[in-house]
């Protein structure tokens, strides 16, 4: 994985940045027909929720963590936010191994990634996002409970949850303590417009380092088409923690 040094700065304008991923493009051959480029910037502040709700569409894979650890002093404090939108590279896994196949995936992406920029900060550069199920096959549990309490179960596909999903965000948004970064991966192949691709993330740089913190109020204010829901369904509540109780108990779950 070739590190580029910060001194290259691909941010003066939108003819610098396509020109170098011209130039990267062009370093592609029979053999590598893709490479990752993986550009980190420090940015001004800017709340990652913020850039979340703002560039994040329904469809996209993404992911959000924010947490704060305060020292034995209560004066110090660690601060961490991180906002990843959409991916440039995706993987799943339906069955078998997934970790051994998760770390294939993520493995064969470094091996073909450039990395640039700010890499001296904290979380620069690719970073991979991982969900993993309960269960190594991509299916789920119907549990059918009758009176006397004892269960029968279904095995049944779910589309909705593969067994592993392993991404790459196209967009990554960190702030640690006073210092915030932006990370930009995207993925080249020999047929990939440079100039149409140089466009959208130049763009795109240009939406998240102007958007305004106030932006999420609307997170403050719900919007009034929201739809209530009772959760005060108890007696199915009780029956779910008694169906799962079964399944620990008969060993095909382990707690």
């Amino acid at each position: 994985m070739p590190a580029i040094p910060t001194s290259v700065n691909l941010f003066q304008s939108c003819q610098d940045l396509h020109q170098f991923l011209l130039n990267c493009q062009q370093t592609l051959t029979e053999q590598v027909q893709k490479k990752v480029i993986s550009i980190s910037v420090e940015i001004l502040p800017v709340d990652p929720l913020a850039v979340l709700q703002e560039i994040c569409k329904p469809h996209q894979l993404h992911f959000y963590l924010e947490k704060q650890v305060i020292g034995k002093t209560n004066t110090e404090k660690n601060t961490l936010a991180i906002a990843a939108v959409d991916a440039a590279t995706h993987f799943t896994v339906k069955s078998g191994n997934r970790f051994s196949q998760a770390r294939s995936f993520i493995q064969s992406c470094l091996n073909n990634t450039i990395v640039l920029g700010a890499t001296h900060l904290p979380f620069s550069g690719p970073h991979f996002f991982c969900s993993f199920t309960f269960f190594e096959q991509d299916s789920q549990i119907n549990l059918h409970i009758s009176q006397n309490a004892n269960y029968q179960e279904e095995l049944s596909i779910n589309s909705h949850f593969p067994s592993a999903t392993i991404f790459l965000p196209r967009w990554q948004i960190t702030q640690k303590n006073n210092r915030y970064i932006l990370v930009i991966n995207t993925v080249l192949t020999t047929s990939i417009d440079i100039q149409n691709i140089s466009q959208i993330i130049w763009q795109k740089y240009q939406q998240i380092t102007q958007i305004n913190n106030t932006s999420l109020s609307s997170l403050i204010k719900p919007h009034g088409n929201l739809r209530k829901i009772n959760p005060n369904h108890l007696q199915d509540f009780k029956k779910s923690v008694a169906s799962a109780l079964d399944l620990i108990n008969s060993n095909y779950l382990k707690k």
